[in-house]
């Protein structure tokens, strides 16, 4: 499988609309390079899957709207372990 378009999985939710959904992940620093040039929609969301202060691994979700503000000249985006994000819920619900 070939993730070209920046998306790596889809939700269906329950009133049968999508949710597409890319997944970044590191091990150690919490800084993550976006190389595609996305566009900002209601139903992309990102997981970046990271460690949390805890040293414990939890996924901090974000929609695009945010990501595209977070995108530094660079194409990266640092996370926060305080930096407010959304859960799994959060998506099927919208």
């Amino acid at each position: 499988m070939v993730d070209d378009s920046g998306i790596d999985f889809v939700i269906r939710t329950a009133d049968g609309k999508y949710k597409e959904i890319q997944v970044k992940a590191r091990a150690e620093r919490r800084i993550f390079t976006i190389t595609n040039d996305f566009k900002e929609k209601d139903n992309y969301w990102f997981v970046f899957y990271c460690k949390d202060n805890d040293d414990k691994y939890n996924p901090y979700i974000i929609s695009s709207k945010k990501a595209k503000k977070m995108l530094t000249k660079n194409r990266h985006i640092t996370i926060s372990a305080d930096m407010p994000h959304h859960n799994f819920a959060d998506i099927f619900k919208r």
